[in-house]
């Protein structure tokens, strides 16, 4: 999945509504979406399942209200279950929060041994009402668990 874009969300892949998701030794670079998740937005799903899979260098650009979030890989709303392993994050970007991952599910996020290396946000000043943004490796959710084992952080802004 290379070299993609999207006008608005999920540079090389918007999973929506479906019951199951499973991504297995893919590589998505070079990526880019407006708003949110600049390789991939999973939302409504079920489940997810990705292993063994690198996120590398996409970007979530940032809408006219300077706001945008995931870099990498976004995971929104009902997903029940987030297990990603032996996955890389690296060198992805995001204008308020989550440069590699970012997560509002109200399900589980489960990260082991995965990598996010060199990840960035880039908002330094908040806007009205709003955070300057956070989590240059990986924003996660309100709700629900995140379990994170036997991974490496390093060099995330």
């Amino acid at each position: 999945l290379t070299a993609n874009v999207a006008s608005e969300s999920g540079g090389a892949l918007y999973a929506d509504r479906a019951s199951v998701v499973t991504l297995r030794s893919t590589s998505a670079s070079g990526n880019s979406a407006i708003i949110r998740g600049g390789a991939a937005v999973f939302t409504g799903a079920s489940s997810i399942s990705v292993a063994d899979c690198t996120f590398s260098s996409n970007v979530a650009h940032g809408a006219a209200d300077g706001n945008s979030y995931g870099g990498g890989v976004v995971i929104d709303g009902t997903v029940s279950s987030a297990p990603f392993v032996r996955c890389a994050f690296q060198s992805n970007s995001a204008l308020r929060s989550g440069g590699g991952l970012w997560s509002s599910s109200s399900g589980d996020v489960n990260l082991t041994d995965c990598s996010f290396q060199s990840n960035v946000v880039s908002a330094t000043s908040p806007l009205p009402g709003q955070s300057a943004g956070g989590g240059g490796a990986f924003f996660g959710p309100s709700s629900g668990n995140v379990d994170i084992e036997d991974s490496i952080f390093s060099n995330n802004k």
